[in-house]
């Protein structure tokens, strides 16, 4: 992941940050963990230690420096990258800010962060026609609302909310009189995991 600041994703500039606090306090009832899979230095998770302080709260990154930054004891670090680092362990709601896009094999990936949340999954990325998704070298590809569609089919989780976030209101504008969908920097989706009598449904 890259230092905190240095891109869009990792600074409370990215208004995505309070879609997911609303998610969060709309659905407290039923999340009591929380996983943020590729922190970065850990915005999201201290923000959510303030206003949510009774969440059980993790982070995961492969950049040991960027955890030690972290310095709220009550948050739990681990070092490691998807796939591979704790399909093993279970929370209530798993968060995967601008990561899957720097996977190669993201299937696998994906798997792994379904196999990790027992109830909700939040995944975004940057969308094409982006700087925020050419512009890192370690980006593989970009998504859309089409890709995000597919996760939900394929690993049985409905999606709650999908939206994104905005270019200005000139881009977004030119993207509708040629029909392109050009005006969207990240796409996102909130997933709720079905049960298994829901599968076939």
């Amino acid at each position: 992941m890259q230092k905190e600041g240095q891109y869009f994703s990792f600074n409370e500039l990215d208004p995505t940050y309070n879609t997911i606090i609303e998610f969060i306090a709309d659905n407290k009832e039923t999340i009591n963990s929380i996983a943020d899979v590729g922190c970065g230095g850990g915005y999201l998770a201290q923000r959510l230690r303030c206003l949510f302080p009774e969440l059980s709260i993790t982070v995961i990154d492969s950049d040991p420096s960027l955890l030690r930054s972290i310095s709220d004891p009550n948050i739990e670090k681990l070092q490691g990258s998807i796939p591979g680092i704790c399909s093993q362990r279970k929370f209530d709601f798993v968060i995967a800010k601008d990561v899957i896009e720097h996977i190669p094999d993201v299937v696998e990936a994906i798997s792994e962060l379904t196999m990790m949340s027992s109830r909700y999954l939040f995944i975004s990325a940057p969308g094409p026609f982006t700087e925020a998704a050419w512009g890192d070298l370690t980006h593989v590809r970009p998504y859309n609302r089409t890709t995000l569609g597919h996760i939900s089919r394929r690993y049985n989780f409905r999606i709650l909310l999908m939206g994104s976030s905005k270019r200005n209101i000139f881009v977004r504008l030119l993207a509708r009189l040629i029909k392109l969908n050009i005006d969207e920097i990240s796409v996102y989706a909130f997933y709720e995991k079905k049960t298994k009598t829901e599968w076939c449904i």
